[in-house]
């Protein structure tokens, strides 16, 4: 960010430069997987790092985002109260909702998503991680952080859980597997 509306853009490969201008001050933004997401109070602005120059952009819902979150086919937003899912294309894929929900308390901590999953450390009880579509692991000790893999197909899907004594845990989100954690 170059000033409160504007960021540079330089491409260390090939020296290109971009200057974008936002007619709002930008509040989050999120470089990942080929595309720059930007979000000002009002709007979302999606970039392709291959066209700088006509990005996709929509209405926000609530106009309170707290969090950008990116993976290879999609982006998460989390918004005031509800949390929603969409494709670069700026079209919505989905909004997911669970027991016990409060999107204003969600962090880089407490969610992860990768491209067929959406993991969430319960805010309720910190014993448990939802698994949207999918039943909860459950573990001894209060859950710290989550983070699913990026790479790899659904099957080979794993979610990695810190919990309160700093201890690191594998599972496969799918499959036989499925409840089986494993201490590193």
């Amino acid at each position: 960010m170059t000033s409160r509306k504007s960021i540079s853009v330089r491409d260390v490969s090939n020296e290109a430069r971009e200057q974008l201008e936002f007619p709002d001050r930008v509040i989050k933004l999120a470089l990942g997987y080929n595309h720059l997401v930007v979000v000002t109070p009002s709007q979302c602005h999606v970039y392709s790092t291959k066209n700088w120059n006509t990005p996709g952009i929509f209405n926000l819902r609530e106009g309170s985002v707290s969090m950008v979150l990116l993976a290879e086919r999609h982006f998460l937003l989390a918004e005031k109260a509800s949390i929603y899912l969409y494709n670069y294309d700026c079209k919505l894929i989905c909004s997911p909702r669970w027991a016990g929900m409060q999107p204003e308390t969600l962090n880089l901590a407490s969610i992860s998503i990768s491209n067929d999953t959406i993991a969430v450390r319960d805010q309720l009880d910190s014993k448990t991680r939802s698994l949207v579509d999918l039943p909860p692991l459950h573990h001894w000790v209060g859950v710290v952080e989550v983070t699913l893999n990026q790479a790899g197909s659904a099957l080979e899907r794993q979610i990695a859980v810190v919990d309160r004594n700093r201890d690191l845990y594998l599972a496969l989100v799918r499959g036989s597997l499925h409840k089986k954690l494993r201490k590193l």
